[in-house]
């Protein structure tokens, strides 16, 4: 037994090395361009959060009682705010560093840190206008850091970035809740192993009450934080899926863009497949040509051929979803919304998330099936 502990431990260097020889085939410069855009994106938010935090200090009256909270009054207080700080880092830590290695090849790996890093930086940015519109006296017994000049206010910027340093008055939004819920979700959305989504719900649920019982933030603050952060990635995900159905012409809206052809792949026909068993996909599918496809996974829809879909006859609808000035007629009718909300924000999320690329250059299959959430993505096809 510890001799095959131990030749299992020499050959993973060289694994190692051979995984990583895979990454240049596996990923492109626009997707390492758009994580850098991403990563910027989460910096700058980040700094901007952490000036608002020392506005809000100086705008704090610190002859201000602490506001009543349910919470404080029923149950203990503990001391020791490091134990939800410990919490709260180590379940980003699990999060990201246990999916760097379940996730099986790289391109996975770049989108699933892309996806982290646009989620966060956009709950960040809004935490920071909470944090500057209403300043709530702080729970726990606190000195603000003190500045005395531009230069010693970036500084503090960046301590207060690298969490060496602490404000007082951010409150009304807890940004702990914000890490514990998205670790949480992240593993609830992009793994297959159910043993791990429960561990991590319930390191969430530990880290959510430390914070509470160690009065580090109102319960408020907590419940806030849950609500937006579930509500942020249920729109950047249903966002995703939409941007999607556009993408193939699903969507009544979507035929409006027609700039380039429409890209149908095997997987796709078969979604098709089973959905409307009684149609026949596979004329469908045509053979690439080398003008507008690049790799052996692209197919190009076939001009001549459209989607028969049609709609439930008991509803009233037309039979067919492939005029657009119809179909986007019956979608109203059926909705009742005349006018469409936010129809551009599944396209921006779907650049965001790098759907246009992978719908380009999608990976070989022998790549692609060694991803660990793979079998969650072919059931959502």
């Amino acid at each position: 037994m510890r001799r095959s502990i131990a030749l299992w431990v020499m050959a993973c260097p060289r694994r190692f090395r051979e995984h990583l020889a895979k990454a240049p085939e596996q990923l492109n410069r626009w997707e390492i361009l758009r994580l850098g855009v991403a990563g910027l994106y989460l910096l700058s938010v980040a700094y901007f959060m952490v000036f608002m935090q020392m506005l809000s200090d100086l705008r704090w009256d610190r002859s201000a009682p602490k506001l009543l909270d349910l919470a404080f009054d029923y149950f203990p207080h503990y001391q020791n705010i490091h134990i939800a700080d410990n919490l709260v880092l180590s379940s980003l830590l699990f999060m990201i560093v246990g999916n760097m290695i379940l996730i099986g090849n790289w391109r996975d790996r770049v989108v699933f840190i892309r996806r982290l890093l646009w989620l966060l930086g956009t709950l960040y940015f809004f935490r920071g206008f909470t944090l500057i519109v209403t300043t709530a006296p702080s729970p726990l017994e606190c000195v603000s850091p003190r500045y005395e000049s531009l230069k010693d206010m970036v500084m503090l910027g960046f301590k207060l970035v690298a969490t060496v340093s602490r404000t007082c008055s951010d409150n009304i939004y807890s940004g702990h809740t914000v890490i514990l819920m998205s670790s949480f979700l992240m593993w609830r959305i992009h793994s297959r192993h159910t043993a791990i989504i429960i561990y991590s719900f319930c390191h969430m649920l530990a880290g959510v009450s430390f914070i509470i019982l160690t009065h580090l933030h109102y319960t408020i603050d907590v419940l806030i934080a849950i609500f937006f952060t579930y509500a942020m990635f249920s729109l950047y995900f249903y966002g995703l899926e939409r941007a999607a159905l556009y993408h193939y012409a699903l969507l009544p809206y979507s035929q409006r863009r027609q700039s380039r052809p429409q890209r149908f792949n095997q997987r796709t026909a078969l979604a098709f497949s089973k959905a409307f068993p009684s149609r026949d996909h596979e004329s469908l599918i045509t053979a690439p040509t080398a003008a507008s496809s690049t790799t052996a996974h692209d197919h190009t829809l076939s001009p001549s051929v459209s989607l028969d879909i049609t709609m439930d006859e008991k509803l009233g609808l037309s039979s067919s979803l492939t005029q657009p000035d119809v179909a986007e007629t019956d979608w109203k009718r059926l909705l009742v919304t005349p006018r469409v909300l936010n129809n551009g924000v599944p396209r921006l999320i779907g650049w965001m998330d790098g759907l246009d690329l992978r719908l380009d250059t999608p990976l070989p299959m022998d790549s692609a099936s060694s991803s660990h959430y793979i079998p969650l993505a072919e059931r959502h096809v």
